[in-house]
């Protein structure tokens, strides 16, 4: 009985729901605008984490989190930071997130940079 109890347990966990969204590369502008595919609702989700790398060879680029109660109007959840060129990578992660909707937005450093990532959720 013991047994099926502990199998039972780890199955469980295996199981859990998550959702993660790739983020396609994009190139960075002279002004923030939205990383594409970075808008997630976490209406029912206990958790997010945001993996930002900077993909150019040779640039810097910036990024900050944005969160939203409507989906309309965003603040700044975390500041600005900058990504050196190829290794940069930045990082935001919350549990039981405070805000409906979170995204990403870059702008440019150095010049015109390119920025990638990925967005898990759980439930």
């Amino acid at each position: 009985m013991k047994i099926s109890k502990d199998i039972s347990a780890k199955i469980a966990r295996v199981v859990k729901d998550a959702d993660v969204v790739e983020i396609a590369v994009q190139t960075t502008t002279a002004s923030y605008v939205d990383l594409v595919s970075s808008i997630i609702d976490t209406a029912y989700s206990s958790s997010i984490a945001y993996i930002v790398k900077n993909t150019h060879a040779t640039l810097t680029i910036k990024y900050k989190i944005m969160g939203s109660i409507d989906g309309v109007t965003y603040v700044e959840v975390q500041a600005e930071a900058s990504l050196a060129a190829v290794t940069g990578v930045g990082s935001y992660a919350t549990t039981n997130p405070v805000w409906r909707y979170y995204k990403v937005q870059v702008i440019d450093d150095s010049g015109h940079g390119t920025a990638s990532g990925s967005v898990i959720t759980k439930d």
